[in-house]
C-alpha cells in the first residue's frame, strides 16, 4: 500500500488554506511523483492553484458537492463559486474525480477537460452486522444520519416523520443547530449527538428505514452502508442521489414530502415489499459499491501498479 500523508484544511480559514496550498506547491516542485488529492470545494481550490503554480498535472480532486449547489447560500456566492471552478477547470491540468455519475456531468459542466468517475465505496469490515439478519426492533426505526444543519433539511424530517400514521420511532444520529435540534426532539425524534462510528453502524443496522432529507448532496457514505445492510432509503429527490435510490427497487427517490410519507407506509406496512427492497440494495451493493471496486479502479486512475 502506498504511503499516505494526511493534510487537514482545519475549515476555510486562511490560515487552512495557505498550508495546503504551500504543501501541495511543495510536492509539485520537489516530489513530482507525489499524487495530490484534494478533497471538498476550499481544499480544491488552494490544491489546483498550487498545481497551476508549479505546472504540475497529479492533482486530483473530489467535490463531494460543489459549493455552486449549496441552497444556503446567496445567488452571488454560487454564481462566484461557480466561475472560480470554470477558471481553474480551464487552467489546471489535473483530474476531476467525482464521486458519482452525477457529479461527473457537473464537472464536465465546468468545463473540466479531465474527469473520471470513482464511486464512493465501503469496506464491509467495517459493518459489524454484515451477513448476518439483524432483529428489527419494535416498533421500527425510521432514521436519518448526519449534522443537523440547513444542507442536511432535519425539519423536512420532522415534517415527513409527524405525518407517518403507522407506529414507529423516529432517530437522528448527529448533532448541530441547537434551536433545530430542540424542534425535532420536540416532535418526539430522539436525537444521539454525536457518536461513535461504531455506534451509527449498530443503530442503523438495526433500522428499517433510512431517511435522506437533505437539500443537496454529493454521494453520502451512509446511503451506500444502508445499501451494503439491505436498508431501504427514502430520500427527498437529489439528482446525485438517483445512482443509489432506485425507485421500486432499492427504496423510494421522491419529489414531495407526501410522497416521502406515502413511501415509508409502502414499506412499513408490507413484509414483501421491506424484504424485496432489502435484498435488492444488497445486490445494488455488491455490483457497484464494494471495495474489490474501489482498489482496482483507484490504482488504474492513479496509475499505481496493482501489487503496491
Amino acid at each position: 500500500m502506498p504511503s499516505v500523508r494526511l493534510v487537514e484544511l482545519g475549515g476555510t480559514s486562511p490560515v487552512g488554506l495557505m498550508k495546503l496550498f504551500w504543501t501541495s506547491a511543495l510536492l509539485g516542485i520537489f516530489s513530482r511523483g507525489t499524487i495530490v488529492h484534494a478533497h471538498s470545494s476550499w481544499a480544491g481550490i488552494a490544491v489546483r492553484l498550487a498545481g497551476i503554480s508549479t505546472f504540475n498535472s497529479n492533482i486530483f480532486y473530489t467535490p463531494h458537492g460543489y459549493a455552486f449547489l449549496r441552497t444556503d447560500l446567496s445567488s452571488l456566492a454560487r454564481k462566484s463559486a461557480l466561475i472560480i471552478e470554470i477558471f481553474l477547470s480551464i487552467l489546471s491540468r489535473g483530474i476531476v474525480l467525482s464521486c458519482g455519475i452525477h457529479e461527473g456531468k457537473l464537472a464536465v459542466s465546468t468545463r473540466s477537460r479531465r474527469v473520471r468517475v470513482l464511486s464512493n465505496y465501503v469496506d464491509t469490515k467495517f459493518l459489524p452486522n454484515m451477513g448476518r439478519e439483524v432483529k428489527k426492533t419494535t416498533p421500527p426505526i425510521i432514521l436519518a444520519v448526519g449534522r443537523i444543519s440547513e444542507q442536511k433539511n432535519p425539519l423536512r424530517f420532522q415534517r415527513v416523520t409527524s405525518q407517518v400514521i403507522t407506529t414507529a420511532s423516529f432517530l437522528w444520529i448527529g448533532d448541530g443547530d441547537f434551536a433545530i435540534r430542540s424542534i425535532l426532539e420536540s416532535s418526539k425524534i430522539e436525537v444521539t449527538g454525536w457518536v461513535r462510528r461504531e455506534e451509527v453502524v449498530e443503530k442503523l443496522s438495526a433500522a428499517s428505514i433510512l431517511v435522506i432529507s437533505s437539500d443537496w448532496e454529493g454521494m453520502p457514505i451512509v446511503a451506500i452502508e444502508a445499501l451494503a445492510l439491505g436498508i431501504p432509503i427514502v430520500a427527498f429527490h437529489i439528482d446525485s442521489l438517483e445512482e443509489i435510490v432506485l425507485t421500486g427497487e432499492t427504496g423510494y427517490l421522491c419529489k414531495s414530502e407526501l410522497e416521502m410519507v406515502n413511501a415509508i407506509e409502502k414499506i412499513l406496512n408490507s413484509s414483501d415489499e421491506m424484504s424485496y427492497l432489502s435484498k435488492n440494495s444488497k445486490a445494488k451493493f455488491y455490483e457497484k459499491y464494494d471495495i474489490q471496486h474501489l482498489r482496482e479502479n483507484w490504482q488504474q486512475i492513479y496509475g499505481i501498479a496493482p501489487n503496491a
